[in-house]
């Protein structure tokens, strides 16, 4: 069981395969199922999301700041965050739900200070958090039912530019059952 790569997988089919390939930066890692995960990647079919040049999945603030800065164009930014473990039901088992979020961006100096280029990138913004949203409640029909996105409610919000690195951005929240006990 891998719930991080199993979601870094299905996040994978959205942007620009290019855009997630740029994620892999060493040719020859040791490391056990890199490689495996490259050739996954690679197979995949056409984006559902060809418009997103960026794709990024990553805890760690400095390589996130660093990766946002040099962007110029729409992208995808996956964050994980902390696994809430509920009490057993009257059988015993527990859920464990993982709290992700999806940011849709785009750099906010390439907007000017023009309000109605903003409307209008926000606008795409949030057309592209409810494509996301749809296709994930699309797939939950068709994945077994503990391996669900978004079994809980879906929140869609705006990302306040000062604390996004700059970028104009539209962030979707949910939940994903990652493992019955």
């Amino acid at each position: 069981m891998s719930p991080l790569l199993d979601i870094l997988k299905y996040f994978a089919k959205f942007p620009n395969k290019a855009a997630v390939l740029e994620n892999f930066t060493q040719a020859n890692n040791p490391i056990i199922g890199y490689t495996e995960l490259k050739d996954y990647i690679e197979s995949l079919p056409d984006p559902l999301m060809p418009e997103l040049t960026g794709f990024h999945f990553s805890s760690d603030e400095k390589t996130i700041r660093e990766k946002l800065g040099g962007i110029q164009d729409y992208f995808m930014l996956l964050e994980y965050g902390p696994i809430a473990i509920t009490p057993p039901d009257t059988i015993g088992s527990r859920d464990q739900d993982w709290s992700l979020s999806v940011i849709f961006g785009y750099p906010q100096n390439k907007a000017g200070d023009d309000v109605i280029s903003e409307s209008i990138i926000m606008d795409k913004l949030y057309d592209l958090a409810f494509r996301l949203k749809n296709q994930m409640i699309l797939d939950n029909k068709a994945i077994c039912p503990l391996k669900r996105f978004a079994q809980s409610s879906i929140n869609i919000m705006p990302a306040e530019p000062f604390h996004f690195y700059n970028n104009l951005g539209v962030i979707i929240s949910f939940t994903k059952n990652i493992f019955p006990e």
